[in-house]
């Protein structure tokens, strides 16, 4: 007994050799294949390690195991550790894996049925849906054609079928068809509007007020079952079929107060909506119909005796936008996105830019305390944001935003300024400032094209935006402009440089350097307009020689450039901007050559001395200073 114990266990060690020598040929292998050199050591077999009595090792398939003989657990006295379970995983006869199923369908086979579904329950649910109400307009057609039907009858039967479609709708809803309860609803709400339409419009037989009150119910109505049962198509239907509803009741008269009533409990409907739904798009598509059916209104319409009822309904739209433009973040704390800025900057552009131009004619010496009550309310509503979602910091800030926007426009508003102009030089940086806070990039390029739009209506409107009456150098409108525009362009280049390593690559190689040209090239125009336009505009210029003029003119022309050249140098070494240093030689290169070439020859000798001597104090200066701060600039 003792000898057949001890055989077996021979022949278990036997097996553990061979499976080592097994294991270790094949590192040799793996090893050679990678390139690796090591020399094998050769150790004494070592009794197996205590395992578990479910542990498995799991061998990989070779053809040599398919030979080998599977040895079956053996009962080992206590002083030996028993030698683990050895499972093969494989066919030992054929040295085959097993073959086993897959767990799941394969991606494609998942996406193609996803397609599937999408098409056998939402759009054939859909086209159904058209085709059933195409298919009673046919059938109501050939009824009237052949007399069955009156027109009362025509009226009564689209009630009845709209009412039995909604009530078939909620059904199936209630039977977990929600789907195409979604369809049989719309259906039924299209054919209640179009049938409350034919019986106002075309026969006749309803009066306009109740009309209107049954348009409002089933309005009331779409929205209320798009809540119920979370289908925003149902909510967008309803939407656009109450806002069709006045243009379809309408009999061509003017009546503001109930046009605007109505759309006014449009709005406050979708408001109560986004508190418990987080549909996006219906408060766009809200905003986008409310803008078009005032200027609608106001197209056909307006007139000034009808000024502070308009007034008082933009304001009322305003209130309400206001509110609906930041709702979701702050009810459902939804984070706001790049899309939120939409509805964030389009409210109160809308209300204000329209307002403004309603009243300044009569009332512009208010206009910028009009611009301070706009401060002051998106102040309270950043606060309130920060009160209730402060983790949203990009909507604070975007608040705060706009309050300092039109904070910036009360001087200018006040003073009759080109605000507009103004406001997008304002509006620039701050969505660049955003940007860089936020780390969106989608929030710098809305900037960056605010400051394309910016540069055209600088040179194309506000260039030409001259007093030829009585020119008043740096004291006028063109030059406020031209300033906050430069200073606006000059914090936007000022951020790309400070987070210059937080940018995309290709704005990192680009922006800084164009940025930069561009502010200096605002400078260069600025002093030639302004010095230009006193000499010619200007009473005292005007009262001047025409020679006389001309002189003046070049040396303060060469005067302004060469002192705005060494505050860029100023600016450069401070900054350690190499860039701005360079472009202040380049415009010290071109007045030196002006002079040289222009003033030598054309002015008086007065004049010419004064060039020579500025321009000469100044480039010493200019040594000074790269001798004082060449360290800090290497």
């Amino acid at each position: 007994m003792k000898d057949n114990h001890e055989d077996k266990i021979a022949r278990i060690i036997q097996y553990l050799n061979f499976l080592e020598k097994e294991i270790l040929d094949r590192l040799d292998g793996i090893e050679k294949h990678l390139g690796i050199k090591r020399e094998r050591q050769i150790t004494s077999p070592e009794p197996p390690a205590k395992v578990g009595i479910e542990e498995k090792v799991e061998l990989p398939p070779s053809p040599a195991l398919a030979k080998a003989t599977f040895v079956e657990p053996v009962s080992i006295p206590s002083m030996v550790s028993p030698p683990p379970t050895v499972c093969v995983p494989m066919d030992i006869g054929t040295g085959r894996q097993p073959r086993e199923e897959p767990a799941e369908q394969p991606r494609q086979q998942k996406e193609i049925l996803d397609i599937e579904s999408r098409i056998g329950t939402k759009y054939f649910n859909w086209i159904g849906v058209i085709v059933l109400i195409l298919g009673i307009a046919f059938f109501l057609k050939y009824a009237i054609d052949n007399q069955w039907v009156g027109e009362t009858g025509r009226v009564i039967i689209g009630i009845i079928i709209g009412l039995g479609l909604i009530v078939g709708g909620h059904y199936s809803a209630g039977k977990k068809y929600k789907i195409p309860a979604w369809g049989l609803m719309a259906g039924g709400l299209a054919i209640l509007y179009l049938s409350i339409y034919a019986g106002f419009g075309y026969y006749h037989l309803i009066p306009q007020a109740l009309a209107f009150a049954f348009m409002i119910l089933v309005t009331i109505t779409g929205i209320t079952l798009s809540v119920r049962y979370d289908a925003k198509s149902l909510a967008v239907l309803a939407l656009i079929g109450g806002f069709l509803t006045p243009v379809l009741m309408s009999t061509g008269k003017d009546n503001q107060i109930a046009l605007f009533s109505y759309i006014v409990l449009l709005d406050i409907g979708i408001l109560i909506t986004a508190y418990f739904k987080k549909w996006r798009l219906l408060d766009y598509l809200a905003f986008v119909l409310t803008v078009i059916m005032f200027f609608g209104w106001y197209g056909r319409h307006y007139t000034e005796a009808k000024l502070f009822g308009t007034i008082f309904f933009l304001s009322v739209f305003f209130i309400i936008f206001a509110f609906l433009s930041f709702f979701h973040n702050i009810i459902h704390r939804k984070k706001t996105g790049f899309g939120d800025l939409v509805m964030l900057l389009g409210t109160p552009s809308w209300y204000f830019g329209t307002s403004y131009g309603l009243l300044h004619h009569n009332y512009v010496p208010y206009m910028g305390l009009y611009a301070l009550l706009m401060v002051g309310i998106y102040l309270s509503l950043a606060r309130l944001a920060q009160t209730r979602n402060k983790e949203d910091r990009y909507l604070i800030l975007v608040l705060l935003g706009i309050a300092l926007t039109f904070l910036t426009l009360t001087v200018p508003i006040q003073l009759e300024h080109k605000w507009i102009t103004i406001a997008w030089a304002v509006e620039a940086s701050i969505l660049v400032w955003l940007s860089f806070q936020t780390r969106s990039l989608a929030t710098r390029i809305g900037g960056l094209l605010i400051v394309g739009l910016l540069l055209i209506r600088l040179m194309f409107i506000e260039s030409a935006n001259i007093d030829y009456g009585n020119f008043v150098v740096i004291l006028n409108e063109r030059f406020l402009t031209f300033i906050i525009s430069l200073n606006s362009i000059f914090s936007i280049t000022y951020l790309y440089f400070k987070h210059k390593d937080s940018l995309h690559p290709d704005e990192q190689r680009v922006l800084p350097v164009v940025l930069t040209i561009l502010t200096i090239l605002i400078g260069f125009w600025i002093i030639n307009m302004e010095t230009m336009s006193y000499y010619n505009y200007s009473e005292w210029g005007r009262s001047v020689e025409s020679d006389r003029r001309e002189g003046l003119m070049q040396r303060t022309l060469s005067i302004g450039l060469t002192l705005y050249a060494f505050i860029l140098v100023v600016i450069g070494i401070r900054g350690k901007i190499s860039l701005i240093r360079w472009s202040s030689f380049i415009l010290f290169a071109a007045t030196i050559i002006k002079v040289l070439l222009y003033d030598l020859a054309e002015l008086e000798p007065v004049y010419r001395i004064t060039s020579f001597i500025v321009l000469g104090v100044i480039l010493i200066a200019v040594s000074f200073l790269y001798q004082k701060f060449i360290k800090r600039i290497r």
